[in-house]
């Protein structure tokens, strides 16, 4: 009897729970613009923590931003969050609806809203921007660049980069248009980062649908860095009618540098994506090319059992790897064996083994490859 009892209290409980949320009205929760990672997991966490203490209503994430599904976009954006909010923090993907609402009322920014709806309520209706995507000339925005190899932001949610995104919304928007991008090597950057940086970001517009033939990349020569920027290498980014002049002129070739200069020292794992490894490959390639003068030398560093695995990672063979990059750069990209120049340290204590390269004029010391490490520069986004 007593447990009869009990149990009608509790559906009495919860029918009046049910009857108060019905009574309430949506609410706001948070709003964001353009954040970082970390900033960007931290307000879904407070978001899933309001969902557990609430847990008969929903939660809506309206986005607003570039039209397209990658990075950047408003619909990446919300696949990112749901994702984070159901897989990482535990809520019922019921429970976690999303709503696409278009670009925003500045189309080249993103902008997101939390939205806590109780059960009953009506599906919530944003705000409908209705200007339309402009025809856009001129210089668009500037970012910064290098060889950040492997480098990936593990610090939380990312929603991708929305400038580059608005950027290809903008150019399939202007089919007329072509797309520019000058790019800057930046005070003491390694010789050909400009080109990587540029041909990174010219392949990142393609996967967005931007054609090939309507990228233009032009070097703009050295520069000094500024306050608060990153990467040894800057791009700006420029949409131009076909029939307009560039909006820059080539500037002259590279300087061949005094002395040796480190490219970088890449890990195996790294290496073991094909993709990856062919873009590594193809920008040594083209500062052969571009410069007779300068030669290039492999450190191969193996590295000695530590007892740890990486059973998720795959590993190339570093020696077998530098004997195929040798041959590519003698038999495709004509280089002769004489610029190139390989050194085997066998073993050492290095966790994980790599591949350090030095670009090295003619008539300077190959590197030493006993000498102290050197530190890489720091994270771009530290």
């Amino acid at each position: 009897m007593k447990r009869h009892l009990l149990l009608a209290l509790v559906s009495i409980l919860s029918l009046l729970s049910l009857n108060l949320a019905a009574q309430e009205k949506t609410r706001a929760f948070d709003s964001f613009g353009a954040i970082n990672a970390e900033d960007a997991s931290a307000r879904l966490d407070n978001f899933a923590i309001a969902l557990m203490h609430e847990p008969y209503h929903t939660g809506y994430i309206v986005a607003y931003g570039p039209e397209g599904e990658s990075g950047g976009t408003g619909k990446f954006l919300l696949a990112a969050a749901k994702k984070y909010l159901v897989n990482s923090r535990g809520i019922d993907q019921d429970r976690v609806q999303t709503i696409y609402a278009g670009r925003y009322k500045d189309p080249f920014e993103i902008y997101a809203e939390l939205l806590i709806v109780p059960p009953g309520a009506a599906t919530p209706t944003p705000k409908r921007y209705k200007e339309k995507l402009k025809t856009f000339s001129g210089k668009m925005f500037e970012s910064g660049g290098g060889d950040y190899f492997g480098y990936e932001d593990c610090c939380g949610v990312g929603f991708g980069n929305y400038e580059l995104a608005a950027f290809a919304d903008a150019l399939r928007n202007q089919p007329q248009s072509v797309a520019y991008l000058i790019a800057f090597n930046v005070d003491s950057a390694t010789p050909g980062t400009w080109r990587r940086a540029a041909q990174l970001e010219a392949e990142a517009l393609q996967e967005r649908g931007v054609d090939a033939g309507r990228i233009k990349i032009i070097f703009g020569g050295a520069r000094k860095g500024r306050e608060g920027e990153y990467g040894e290498a800057r791009l700006e980014h420029w949409i131009l009618p076909a029939d307009a002049a560039p909006p820059l002129k080539e500037a002259k070739p590279e300087r061949t540098p005094k002395e040796a200069v480190r490219f970088g020292k890449i890990d195996t794992y790294f290496l073991a994506d094909a993709r990856e490894e062919r873009r590594i490959y193809q920008g040594l390639a083209d500062v052969l090319a571009a410069d007779s003068q300068l030669r290039i030398c492999f450190i191969i560093r193996s590295a000695l059992p530590t007892g740890h695995d990486y059973p998720d990672l795959k590993k190339v063979d570093e020696v077998k790897l530098v004997e195929m990059w040798k041959s590519e750069l003698k038999d495709k990209s004509g280089i002769k064996e004489h610029r190139i120049f390989v050194i085997n340290v066998g073993p050492g204590e290095n966790e994980m083994a790599a591949i350090e390269v030095w670009f090295v004029p003619i008539g300077a010391g190959l590197p030493d490859p006993t000498a102290a490490e050197i530190e890489d520069p720091a994270d771009p986004l530290d």
